[in-house]
């Protein structure tokens, strides 16, 4: 019922759209499919441009989370072309997947991964339960966050939403995965799944929603166990939401389904779903979903934000008494995310510097390179391209600590207002 026609809100929705995929010659502004990589059928993170061993691609979730957003939003606006372009988008982009990135899947590309389970440490790619990057030149068991198995799997099938999880995920992909974290043939406490360290534990809530396309039993297990914690991105309402979805619409595991109870997570706070869920999924589960006995918009106590302000202060080597304001955090994530620009911008110019360049001629421009940011000196590129995304990745990680400094002392001057 928003007035989204002929209003400021359509013209900037739409800036952002062309922003990404403007299908248009004639546009002045943006340039036609910028990240788009028509002959793989994905986008590229960095659009044209190469990144250490050329252009990537990450999250394919994150990616076809975008054109699903695009096609809905089309149909809200009554944009029937933009509707079409989000339907092939998102089609295209779940094939990309399924053949790429989703190892062991029914169209992949890696010969005998059908027949190979995955393996941590991997020796190649047909052990490799997912793919993290795809590059010009290589698939990459790694991702931006850690090389982990966890990190690969979950990156890939971060989208919420069960429509999309399904035209994402390849059935025959995910019964390897299933195999691999939650095998059904095992007691649940020898799952693969409980490798998760206890300082990566978000991970679980970005695993489940996937898990439970197949079996929302084991999504319900892990749920309730201590060890399960929430991302920041996401909500105990989206993970609820797909268990209980794929249980009624016939899961190929079958139950028996524990009785869910409140995870274990002081972030974000419960947002009232499951008490929904309660009233309108009883008749889906052997039992009821208890209630969060706690206020629902309470904020986790002062105690525990300053716990965590100063735990981000370690990590980063900073000592948090010289950051007693909100303001003063903030600062500090300005400064990293400057120092992220100005390297990145570096990076970029030396690799496009660089082309043409072979041998020793290539080694010691990059080594020179290294030399100037105070980076170790390695005796090959790629070492000291590794170097550098390590750099860009800390640079990012120290941003988002910042970040989450500044939101923990607002939240502790507002509770003592």
């Amino acid at each position: 019922d928003l007035p989204l026609r002929n209003s400021t809100i359509l013209e900037a929705v739409n800036s952002m759209v062309r922003d990404v995929y403007n299908p248009s010659t004639k546009d002045p502004y943006f340039p036609v499919l910028r990240v788009v990589d028509w002959e793989e059928g994905h986008s590229r993170a960095q659009g044209i441009f190469p990144s250490g061993s050329g252009g990537n691609e990450e999250s394919t979730a994150e990616d076809i989370n975008f054109y699903f957003g695009m096609m809905m939003w089309g149909s809200a606006t009554n944009n029937d072309q933009m509707v079409t372009i989000g339907q092939i988008m998102v089609g295209r982009i779940g094939m990309a997947a399924a053949a790429y990135w989703q190892v062991g899947s029914s169209t992949t590309i890696y010969e005998g991964s059908q027949q190979t389970v995955p393996v941590e440490p991997s020796s190649g790619v047909n052990e490799f339960p997912a793919v993290g990057i795809i590059w010009d030149d290589k698939a990459d068991p790694n991702t931006w966050f850690y090389g982990t198995d966890y990190c690969a799997v979950g990156i890939q099938t971060i989208a919420r939403l069960p429509a999309l999880l399904f035209q994402l995920v390849d059935p025959m992909w995910m019964t390897r995965i299933i195999n691999y974290f939650v095998n059904p043939s095992v007691a649940s406490n020898q799952w693969h799944i409980w490798s998760i360290p206890e300082s990566q534990a978000n991970w679980y809530s970005i695993l489940l929603p996937a898990i439970s396309l197949q079996y929302p039993s084991a999504s319900r297990i892990v749920w309730n166990d201590p060890r399960f914690d929430i991302d920041d991105g996401n909500t105990r309402g989206s993970i609820l939401f797909c268990s209980l979805y794929w249980q009624s619409a016939g899961a190929q595991i079958s139950g028996p389904y524990p009785v869910l109870t409140p995870a274990n997570s002081t972030w974000p706070p419960p947002n009232g779903f499951p008490i929904d869920a309660q009233q309108k999924y009883q008749s889906l589960i052997t039992g009821p979903i208890p209630s969060y006995q706690s206020n629902l918009n309470a904020l986790p106590s002062t105690q525990s934000m300053e716990a965590s302000i100063e735990a981000n202060a370690e990590a980063l080597g900073l000592n948090y008494l010289n950051y007693p304001t909100p303001q003063a955090w903030q600062q500090q994530a300005n400064n990293y995310s400057q120092q992220y620009q100005q390297f990145n911008n570096a990076y970029n110019a030396q690799v496009n510097a660089t082309i043409g360049l072979t041998g020793s001629a290539l080694l010691l421009s990059w080594q020179a390179f290294a030399q100037q940011w105070g980076l170790p000196v390695q005796g090959s590129v790629q070492a000291i391209q590794e170097e550098c995304t390590d750099q860009l990745q800390f640079l990012n990680n120290a941003n988002n600590l910042c970040q989450q400094n500044v939101a923990s002392m607002n939240n502790i001057v507002e509770s003592q207002a």
